[in-house]
């Protein structure tokens, strides 16, 4: 799954596993079945320095993810993604 959103990034041969540019990760983003929000979250993760103006899905989420990855906060209040269930038995 890693490597096909990776190639769905990146449409030239020659970029792929190397770098992302923002058309790409909106539209690698475009194909999933999620939220503006959950979008929103997911296309700030991509590159840590991608400014939240920039953000093509949700300015205001783009920048509590910001801030979020450069603060020492344990929690984002109100955005938060599903906690998966610990399969290691």
């Amino acid at each position: 799954l890693k490597l096909k959103f990776e190639n769905d990034f990146n449409e030239d041969p020659a970029k792929r596993n190397t770098t992302y540019d923002q058309d790409e990760a909106r539209k690698a983003i475009n194909k999933l079945l999620i939220t503006n929000t959950q979008k929103a979250v997911l296309w700030q993760l991509v590159r840590k320095d991608w400014k939240p103006y920039n953000n093509l899905f949700d300015k205001v989420v783009g920048a509590a993810v910001y801030n979020r990855q450069y603060s020492s906060d344990d929690e984002l209040p109100g955005l938060s993604l599903p906690e998966l269930p610990d399969l290691a038995g």
